[in-house]
């Protein structure tokens, strides 16, 4: 087991390194034998994962990162959990994280502009094309922020961020994926509409094999940050729905049925009400009907 960490030390920038804490009151540390993920990001030539810290359970990895955010962790810095008590999507609501799944944060310090709204569909499309790489599933996204196989729902994103007046000063990218939990440890609700990489395909899939896919391709979009072309390839991975009956739910207000026209120019989702009415989505919460 790891003992105690310091909070204050700025960690090492020049090696991959793992640290685990134990007994705080947000993670519990583990042990694990398997090829560490910074061992497998060395091996890709990645830059992140400077910066690693993986426990056994906790209740968000989003708020790990966003505490160690406020103690000089670098850029890339990653943060796992084998569970988690109080996992959240957007809206606040639950995302069940028993053993089995892939629970991984990252911490980004931004250099120049990026549009927070493009931040979702970015790590979609990195999500999308790293569950493709490592075991062939076609993946299907819905905005903003959920990827789905055969209409249902294998991962999350949950992008939260630090600001100061109107600039980004940390952001923390949250990824859930479904990768092995067993299906009976789902809550009834959930395995109606949830599915996994192994309920999928079957056989055991590493945790932090996945981990180190979707990393690697993170960084690739997150170095490029083509606002185009993450557009573009969001696009392509959702080409299904156009035309999509749904039902949107503002922030204030009655909710009210639209089709989906399309993803707009700056990552909100264009819609046409059933009154007629267009418009461009931001933040409301939007259920996709059958």
């Amino acid at each position: 087991m790891g003992s105690r960490s310091g909070l204050g030390r700025r960690p090492h920038p020049e090696r991959n390194r793992r640290v685990e804490v134990e007994d705080t009151e947000i993670g519990v540390a583990t042990s694990n034998a398997k090829p560490s993920l910074g061992a497998r990001l060395r091996a890709q030539g990645a830059g992140f994962g400077t910066f690693i810290l993986h426990v056994g359970r906790c209740v968000s990895t989003n708020d790990l990162a966003l505490l160690y955010a406020k103690h000089e962790a670098p850029h890339g810095s990653l943060f796992l959990a084998s569970e988690q008590s109080g996992g959240r999507g957007r809206f606040k609501r639950r995302w069940e994280s028993p053993p089995g799944g892939l629970y991984l944060s990252i911490l980004l310090r931004p250099e120049g502009e990026f549009p927070p709204s493009l931040l979702p569909l970015l790590t979609a499309v990195s999500t999308a094309e790293a569950i493709h790489e490592i075991c062939g599933l076609e993946v299907s996204l819905r905005w903003p922020n959920d990827l789905y196989v055969n209409e249902r729902k294998l991962a999350g994103i949950l992008c939260e961020g630090s600001f100061k007046g109107s600039r980004a000063e940390v952001f923390v990218v949250g990824i859930g994926i479904n990768v092995g939990q067993p299906h009976e440890s789902l809550s009834t609700e959930v395995r109606a509409r949830a599915t996994s990489i192994s309920g999928i395909q079957g056989g055991a899939l590493e945790t932090e094999a996945v981990a180190a896919c979707v990393v690697s391709r993170f960084e690739f979009w997150w170095r490029e940050r083509d606002a185009a072309r993450v557009l573009a390839r969001w696009r392509e991975l959702a080409a299904d729905d156009g035309g999509r009956a749904v039902l949107v739910q503002p922030r204030e207000g009655e909710g009210y049925h639209a089709v989906i026209h399309g993803l707009a120019d700056d990552g909100g989702l264009a819609v046409e009400a059933s009154d007629g009415t267009r418009r461009v989505l931001y933040s409301d919460d939007v259920l996709y009907l059958k």
